[in-house]
């Protein structure tokens, strides 16, 4: 599954959880700006992924907006590529805790095994 497969509201959700991700330690490095390019092209396009990214910041303005917004994602394939592609960005360096709680509420929301 690439980016061109997820509907408009799974981007958006992808791309707020994507700044979640980024905030969870407290830093953006360039690290997780290299893994977000990587993973973008992998999935289809670099720039379609950090448009999302920027969209998402119009609808989902606070922290407690996109935790809300994680059931709106139904599509079994949408929540396994949208989470891939989290677990990529959190292990651009060490997993820090606040990245490992998103990760471990969306595998309880979306119920995800390893």
């Amino acid at each position: 599954m690439n980016l061109s497969d997820l509907t408009a509201d799974e981007k958006l959700v992808l791309g707020a959880l994507i700044r979640l991700m980024v905030r969870a330690d407290g830093r953006f490095t360039e690290e997780e700006e290299q893994r977000i390019q990587e993973i973008g092209a992998d999935v289809g396009s670099a720039e379609e992924l950090w448009r999302a990214v920027s969209e998402s910041a119009q609808r989902y303005t606070s922290e407690a907006a996109t935790k809300t917004a994680i059931p709106s994602v139904t599509r079994p394939e949408a929540r396994t590529m949208i989470f891939d592609v989290l677990f990529g960005v959190a292990t651009a360096d060490t997993i820090a805790p606040g990245e490992q709680a998103i990760l471990d509420s969306l595998r309880e929301a979306w119920d995800i095994r390893d």
